[in-house]
């Protein structure tokens, strides 16, 4: 006998497979098989209590599963928004889609402050703004903020 092997001729940008997750004694998924392939647009629906929310937390490794397995492909990022989020009443859809992505707009104030060093003649911050820059390349810090664009116009919403 051969060993099962499992074999996906278009890597997925996640696979959750036999996913279960309980708390106290409660199971609220079970065997969940899932799976977002490069340029699907999902929705979950479900009554509450169902572990839509979950399902969420698990994928964005924000809470572990109980049992099962859970593979990313190295470019695929996953960001969620809280569905009763927590925030300032004069901030903007965008303002809070950019929350999401504080730790690349942290990196964005890092190298606007290297640039300003360097034009004052500190060359010893050349090094430090090569790095940070190939770091915030790589992690899509110069698509997030059109990506941000893109998606809200998707969803409806206007720049106004």
């Amino acid at each position: 006998m051969f060993p099962k092997v499992l074999f996906f001729a278009d890597m997925s940008l996640i696979r959750l497979e036999n996913i279960s997750k309980s708390f106290a004694t409660e199971p609220i998924i079970e065997d969940v098989d899932f799976r977002v392939e490069e340029g699907d647009k999902i929705g979950l629906i479900g009554r509450n209590g169902t572990g839509k929310s979950t399902l969420f937390r698990i994928m964005t490794g924000e809470i572990n599963a109980d049992s099962g397995t859970i593979e990313y492909m190295k470019r695929a990022r996953i960001a969620c928004l809280a569905q009763f989020p927590d925030v300032d009443a004069e901030a903007t859809i965008r303002d809070i889609a950019v929350q999401q992505f504080s730790e690349l707009v942290e990196m964005e104030k890092k190298l606007r402050d290297l640039e300003e060093r360097m034009s004052d003649g500190c060359e010893n911050s050349l090094e430090a703004y090569a790095e940070l820059q190939d770091k915030f390349s790589l992690a899509g810090g110069y698509e997030y903020s059109v990506t941000i664009d893109r998606v809200l116009s998707g969803l409806g919403f206007r720049e106004e």
